[in-house]
């Protein structure tokens, strides 16, 4: 039923090559980004969408946030992980090592930046995590707005953490800088002629015992 079944071989040969070379080792990652789908959640109702689409203005602003946070940190060669915030209620912990750097843990994975883009809603058990990530050294990046609810409630919480966080405009170079400054491993990739960012490649990088490969 697929005319094109004779040339899957080209891509599904390619995948399978990638899948195996990423079963090695551990991705070094250390920045968490806050998952804002409960904001989307919130404000579903009769005629919200139409097929995929979102019709509300509030749901396509935080859907545009979205794709634009995670290109902007694609682009600056940063990698990230999603956090749902109710698996981080259950699965979260903050920890500071000998060498005096906290982290959030969830589940296997360790963090040193915890950053918040456009929310409605953010839930009290994050607030919670947040700030004693905060108070033990960690940083918190609010971009952009705070969200003005907490568990659906018009709330202060998320406002009051944001001004005793770190807090900057929606701006992917301030974003990049910031989250710079925490990550382990510093990878930038760029054009060989005039030294600009190669914002058009993504790349991951992965420790397997003494070996890291990007």
């Amino acid at each position: 039923q697929s005319a094109w079944w004779k040339y899957y071989s080209y891509v599904e040969s390619y995948f399978a090559r990638l899948g195996l070379l990423l079963m090695h080792g551990k991705p070094c990652c250390d920045i968490l980004v806050l998952n804002p789908i409960e904001s989307v959640w919130c404000q579903i109702g009769v005629g919200w969408a139409e097929g995929l689409s979102p019709k509300t203005d509030a749901i396509k602003e935080i859907e545009t946030g979205y794709a634009e946070l995670s290109y902007w940190l694609f682009g600056g060669h940063l990698d990230f992980d999603y956090g749902d915030e109710e698996m981080m209620g259950r699965l979260s912990h903050v920890t500071v090592d000998e060498n005096g750097r906290p982290a959030i843990h969830i589940g296997e994975a360790a963090y040193r930046v915890a950053v918040v883009g456009r929310h409605t809603t953010i839930r009290s058990s994050t607030i919670r995590l947040l700030d004693a990530f905060r108070e033990a050294g960690g940083e918190v990046i609010f971009v952009g707005e705070p969200p003005a609810y907490v568990d659906g409630v018009r709330s202060a919480a998320a406002v009051d953490l944001a001004t005793q966080s770190t807090r900057i405009p929606w701006d992917q170079d301030q974003l990049i800088a910031r989250c710079r400054n925490f990550v382990q491993d510093d990878v930038e990739i760029v054009d060989g002629k005039n030294g600009a960012r190669v914002t058009d490649i993504v790349c991951q990088l992965r420790a397997d015992g003494d070996c890291k490969y990007l």
